[in-house]
Protein backbone atom coordinates (compact mmCIF):
# COMPACT_ATOMS: atom_id res chain seq x y z
CA UNK A 1 0.00 0.00 0.00
CA UNK A 2 1.17 3.22 -0.90
CA UNK A 3 2.00 6.00 1.74
CA UNK A 4 0.35 9.42 0.00
CA UNK A 5 0.65 11.57 3.52
CA UNK A 6 2.06 14.98 2.55
CA UNK A 7 5.92 15.28 4.00
CA UNK A 8 5.74 16.95 7.28
CA UNK A 9 7.48 20.50 6.25
CA UNK A 10 8.02 21.68 9.74
CA UNK A 11 10.47 18.49 10.02
CA UNK A 12 12.01 18.97 6.77
CA UNK A 13 15.85 19.55 7.06
CA UNK A 14 16.63 23.56 6.86
CA UNK A 15 18.74 24.73 4.06
CA UNK A 16 20.66 27.65 4.53
CA UNK A 17 19.93 30.76 2.81
CA UNK A 18 22.08 32.36 -0.09
CA UNK A 19 23.26 35.88 0.35
CA UNK A 20 21.75 38.31 -1.55
CA UNK A 21 24.03 39.90 -3.88
CA UNK A 22 24.12 43.33 -5.07
CA UNK A 23 24.70 43.48 -8.91
CA UNK A 24 27.88 45.08 -10.06
CA UNK A 25 26.12 48.12 -11.42
CA UNK A 26 24.04 48.39 -8.22
CA UNK A 27 27.86 48.79 -6.76
CA UNK A 28 29.10 51.41 -8.89
CA UNK A 29 26.14 53.73 -9.10
CA UNK A 30 26.23 53.69 -5.45
CA UNK A 31 30.00 54.73 -4.82
CA UNK A 32 29.43 57.65 -8.01
CA UNK A 33 26.61 58.71 -5.30
CA UNK A 34 28.86 59.11 -2.36
CA UNK A 35 31.66 60.42 -4.48
CA UNK A 36 29.38 63.27 -5.63
CA UNK A 37 27.75 64.16 -2.69
CA UNK A 38 31.19 65.41 -1.01
CA UNK A 39 31.65 68.17 -3.59
CA UNK A 40 27.81 69.22 -3.60
CA UNK A 41 27.93 69.92 -0.25
CA UNK A 42 31.27 72.02 -0.41
CA UNK A 43 29.41 73.92 -3.31
CA UNK A 44 26.77 75.15 -1.34
CA UNK A 45 29.02 75.93 1.48
CA UNK A 46 30.99 78.00 -0.83
CA UNK A 47 28.16 79.14 -2.18
CA UNK A 48 26.62 80.22 1.42
CA UNK A 49 29.28 81.37 2.82
CA UNK A 50 30.20 84.02 -0.52
CA UNK A 51 26.43 85.42 -0.21
CA UNK A 52 27.73 86.23 3.64
CA UNK A 53 30.63 88.03 2.58
CA UNK A 54 28.57 89.82 -0.29
CA UNK A 55 25.61 90.33 2.23
CA UNK A 56 27.61 91.86 4.79
CA UNK A 57 30.03 94.04 3.02
CA UNK A 58 28.39 97.55 3.39
CA UNK A 59 27.02 99.90 0.68
CA UNK A 60 29.28 101.98 -1.71
CA UNK A 61 29.47 106.10 -1.52
CA UNK A 62 31.86 108.22 -3.32
CA UNK A 63 33.55 111.31 -2.23
CA UNK A 64 35.41 113.84 -4.22
CA UNK A 65 38.13 115.82 -3.35
CA UNK A 66 40.23 118.18 -5.18
CA UNK A 67 42.96 115.93 -4.10
CA UNK A 68 43.51 112.89 -2.36
CA UNK A 69 46.98 113.66 -0.86
CA UNK A 70 47.71 110.35 1.62
CA UNK A 71 44.62 108.66 0.67
CA UNK A 72 45.46 105.04 -0.21
CA UNK A 73 42.44 102.64 -1.33
CA UNK A 74 42.25 99.23 1.01
CA UNK A 75 44.15 101.05 3.55
CA UNK A 76 42.84 104.86 4.41
CA UNK A 77 39.66 105.06 7.01
CA UNK A 78 36.23 106.72 7.12
CA UNK A 79 35.74 107.55 10.97
CA UNK A 80 32.40 108.99 12.55
CA UNK A 81 32.98 110.22 16.01
CA UNK A 82 36.65 108.74 15.68
CA UNK A 83 35.13 105.38 15.44
CA UNK A 84 36.19 103.73 12.04
CA UNK A 85 33.34 102.77 9.95
CA UNK A 86 34.22 101.99 6.22
CA UNK A 87 36.96 102.34 4.39
CA UNK A 88 38.36 103.55 0.93
CA UNK A 89 38.12 100.56 -1.79
CA UNK A 90 39.66 102.82 -5.15
CA UNK A 91 40.64 106.15 -5.59
CA UNK A 92 40.25 107.64 -9.51
CA UNK A 93 40.05 110.75 -11.55
CA UNK A 94 36.49 112.08 -12.49
CA UNK A 95 35.82 112.16 -16.04
CA UNK A 96 37.31 116.03 -16.51
CA UNK A 97 40.35 115.14 -14.65
CA UNK A 98 39.34 118.18 -12.02
CA UNK A 99 38.68 116.14 -9.55
CA UNK A 100 39.53 113.01 -7.47
CA UNK A 101 36.70 110.40 -7.06
CA UNK A 102 36.98 108.25 -3.68
CA UNK A 103 35.20 105.09 -3.68
CA UNK A 104 34.28 104.15 0.27
CA UNK A 105 32.88 100.95 1.67
CA UNK A 106 30.21 102.00 4.42
CA UNK A 107 29.20 98.95 7.20
CA UNK A 108 25.60 98.64 6.16
CA UNK A 109 23.85 99.51 9.70
CA UNK A 110 24.83 103.07 9.18
CA UNK A 111 24.40 104.01 5.41
CA UNK A 112 20.38 104.64 5.82
CA UNK A 113 21.67 107.49 7.72
CA UNK A 114 23.99 109.20 5.06
CA UNK A 115 21.66 111.51 2.86
CA UNK A 116 21.91 114.61 1.23
CA UNK A 117 23.38 116.45 4.46
CA UNK A 118 26.35 114.66 5.57
CA UNK A 119 29.83 115.83 4.80
CA UNK A 120 33.23 114.50 4.38
CA UNK A 121 36.56 115.83 4.75
CA UNK A 122 39.93 114.79 4.82
CA UNK A 123 41.84 114.72 8.57
CA UNK A 124 45.86 115.72 8.17
CA UNK A 125 48.15 117.34 10.18
CA UNK A 126 46.20 120.97 10.70
CA UNK A 127 48.44 124.21 10.99
CA UNK A 128 45.91 127.57 13.42
CA UNK A 129 46.19 130.16 15.10
CA UNK A 130 46.51 128.21 18.13
CA UNK A 131 49.57 125.60 16.66
CA UNK A 132 49.50 122.17 15.09
CA UNK A 133 46.56 119.94 15.42
CA UNK A 134 46.22 116.19 14.66
CA UNK A 135 50.18 115.59 14.54
CA UNK A 136 48.61 111.76 15.43
CA UNK A 137 47.81 111.17 11.67
CA UNK A 138 51.53 111.84 10.98
CA UNK A 139 51.87 108.05 12.02
CA UNK A 140 48.29 106.61 11.84
CA UNK A 141 47.94 108.33 8.42
CA UNK A 142 45.42 110.66 6.94
CA UNK A 143 41.40 109.76 6.98
CA UNK A 144 38.27 110.07 5.71
CA UNK A 145 36.20 111.68 8.53
CA UNK A 146 32.40 111.89 8.38
CA UNK A 147 29.97 113.82 9.77
CA UNK A 148 25.78 112.98 9.74
CA UNK A 149 22.27 113.07 12.12
CA UNK A 150 20.45 110.74 13.09
CA UNK A 151 17.42 111.06 10.79
CA UNK A 152 16.97 109.10 7.87
CA UNK A 153 15.92 111.31 4.54
CA UNK A 154 17.05 109.12 1.80
CA UNK A 155 19.96 107.54 0.54
CA UNK A 156 22.34 109.60 -1.43
CA UNK A 157 25.69 107.75 -2.74
CA UNK A 158 27.42 110.97 -4.39
CA UNK A 159 29.20 113.71 -2.42
CA UNK A 160 31.08 117.08 -2.72
CA UNK A 161 34.03 116.93 0.07
CA UNK A 162 35.03 119.61 1.75
CA UNK A 163 38.54 121.32 1.10
CA UNK A 164 39.18 121.26 4.32
CA UNK A 165 38.57 120.26 7.98
CA UNK A 166 36.10 122.24 9.39
CA UNK A 167 37.17 124.31 12.51
CA UNK A 168 33.83 123.37 14.50
CA UNK A 169 32.05 120.03 14.68
CA UNK A 170 28.90 120.27 11.89
CA UNK A 171 26.86 119.17 14.84
CA UNK A 172 28.23 121.47 17.20
CA UNK A 173 25.18 123.53 19.26
CA UNK A 174 25.92 127.91 19.01
CA UNK A 175 25.16 130.42 16.88
CA UNK A 176 27.61 131.41 13.45
CA UNK A 177 27.36 135.25 12.78
CA UNK A 178 29.36 137.27 9.76
CA UNK A 179 32.17 139.32 11.19
CA UNK A 180 33.29 142.09 8.51
CA UNK A 181 36.51 144.46 8.73
CA UNK A 182 38.05 146.69 5.77
CA UNK A 183 41.53 144.21 6.86
CA UNK A 184 42.75 141.18 7.27
CA UNK A 185 44.48 142.16 9.99
CA UNK A 186 44.47 140.12 13.49
CA UNK A 187 42.34 137.41 11.75
CA UNK A 188 43.23 134.58 10.93
CA UNK A 189 41.69 131.13 10.28
CA UNK A 190 41.37 128.89 13.95
CA UNK A 191 41.64 132.37 15.91
CA UNK A 192 39.29 131.88 19.48
CA UNK A 193 36.97 134.51 20.01
CA UNK A 194 37.09 135.61 23.97
CA UNK A 195 34.72 137.10 26.24
CA UNK A 196 36.54 138.70 29.08
CA UNK A 197 39.48 136.13 28.69
CA UNK A 198 37.32 132.82 28.68
CA UNK A 199 37.37 131.36 24.91
CA UNK A 200 33.67 131.04 23.24
CA UNK A 201 33.90 130.84 19.91
CA UNK A 202 36.55 130.08 16.99
CA UNK A 203 36.64 132.38 13.55
CA UNK A 204 36.93 130.47 10.20
CA UNK A 205 36.44 130.85 6.21
CA UNK A 206 38.06 134.20 5.87
CA UNK A 207 37.18 135.71 2.52
CA UNK A 208 36.58 138.51 0.08
CA UNK A 209 33.19 140.38 0.27
CA UNK A 210 31.50 140.26 -3.32
CA UNK A 211 32.37 144.13 -3.60
CA UNK A 212 36.11 143.57 -3.03
CA UNK A 213 35.99 146.15 -0.20
CA UNK A 214 35.85 144.11 2.98
CA UNK A 215 37.14 141.27 4.49
CA UNK A 216 34.49 138.55 5.81
CA UNK A 217 35.21 135.83 8.59
CA UNK A 218 32.53 133.49 10.22
CA UNK A 219 32.47 133.25 13.52
CA UNK A 220 31.07 130.21 15.47
CA UNK A 221 29.83 131.15 19.19
CA UNK A 222 29.28 128.00 21.46
CA UNK A 223 26.10 127.57 23.14
CA UNK A 224 25.51 128.53 25.96
CA UNK A 225 27.68 132.00 25.10
CA UNK A 226 25.66 132.62 22.14
CA UNK A 227 22.47 133.68 24.62
CA UNK A 228 24.80 136.92 25.28
CA UNK A 229 25.03 138.10 21.84
CA UNK A 230 23.02 141.49 21.03
CA UNK A 231 22.28 143.69 18.36
CA UNK A 232 25.00 145.80 20.33
CA UNK A 233 28.13 143.57 20.41
CA UNK A 234 31.51 144.72 19.28
CA UNK A 235 33.97 142.62 18.00
CA UNK A 236 37.94 144.02 18.27
CA UNK A 237 41.73 142.36 17.90
CA UNK A 238 43.60 142.01 20.66
CA UNK A 239 46.12 139.56 19.37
Amino acid sequence: MTDTTPPDRDNAPLKPAEPARKPAVRKVRAGMSLIWLVPILALIVTLGVGWNILASRGTLISVSFKDATGITPGETALKFREITVGKVETVRFTDDLQQVLVNVRVEKELAPYIDKDARFWIVRPQVSAEGISRLDTVLTGAFIEGYWDDKIEGPVRRFEGLAKAPLTSPGAVGTRIVLSAERSRGMSEGAPITFRGLQVGRMQNLRLSDTDESVLGDVFIETPHDQRLTTTSVFWNIS
